[in-house]
């Protein structure tokens, strides 16, 4: 949710995890339309402290720690993790890692926010190397399929098509992964779930 109100400008929206839920006789449980059209927004920074956060957050992908996020052609704003986790037994600080990366993209004109975490990588445990690629390869598809990244604009313009007529988020095909569904330390295989 902090993430959405930088890239919203300091206005902080009610998130959603789903946007709809059907029991098993396909009735309606939950509408989310409806929810978020009547949710409110507050605002929880200014409109200038917004931009000088997602702009040092921008950097942090052209030129920190992030660059495993960038996506040609799209400004990408984010943020690296790498944290200890406690170990229950000793209560102190073991060798397992939560590695993580978030952020939003397009930074002048913000359509996702992703936020990918990686619970106990093998070998290289750093947010920046492991989760930063898998939020790279998640937003460019998704910004793909939304026809915001540079090639599907490029793509659409040389078809003299406008950018912007593509189905709604919540229609998408099989390319939809939960990351919850991947056993939490193998993300080797998640660009073949991809595609």
């Amino acid at each position: 949710a902090a993430y959405g109100a930088i890239a919203n400008g300091g206005e902080l929206h009610q998130p959603y995890v789903l946007e709809s839920a059907f029991d098993p006789r396909g009735r309606k449980l939950l509408d989310g339309e409806r929810a978020v059209r009547r949710a409110a927004s507050r605002r929880v920074m200014s409109r200038d402290t917004a931009r000088s956060v997602a702009l040092m957050l921008e950097k942090v992908v052209a030129e920190g720690t992030g660059k495993g996020a960038a996506i040609r052609g799209v400004r990408v704003a984010g943020k690296t993790g790498t944290a200890q986790k406690v170990d229950p037994e000793t209560k102190s600080y073991g060798s397992q890692r939560l590695a993580s990366f978030a952020g939003f993209a397009p930074v002048d004109d913000p359509a996702l926010v992703t936020v990918v975490f990686i619970d106990n990588p093998r070998g290289v445990t750093y947010g920046g190397v492991v989760a930063a690629p898998v939020f790279r390869e998640i937003t460019t598809r998704a910004l793909d399929h939304l026809g915001r990244s540079s090639t599907s604009t490029e793509v659409a313009a040389l078809a003299g098509l406008p950018s912007t007529d593509v189905a709604a988020l919540g229609d998408l095909p099989s390319t939809d992964v939960a990351l919850g569904g991947l056993p939490s330390n193998d993300v080797a295989g998640l660009a073949a779930l991809l595609d």
